[in-house]
């Protein structure tokens, strides 16, 4: 079941647990688990600071 990285994106957000198991094998979509980490950090930093040129 090869999906779209952001159909996967949807069904973590959904608790898809099928998506977790199919990711939850050895070597499964590692690239993918790092980018999703980056934009994280990424939206978390323009959050921050978009909080601090308001307040």
């Amino acid at each position: 079941m090869d999906c779209g990285f952001t159909n996967q994106l949807l069904r973590a957000l959904r608790l898809d647990p099928t998506l977790y198991r199919d990711v939850a094998a050895p070597g499964a979509r590692t690239e993918q688990a790092a980018l999703v980490l980056i934009l994280a950090a990424v939206g978390f930093s323009f959050a921050n600071s978009a909080r601090s040129l308001v307040s």
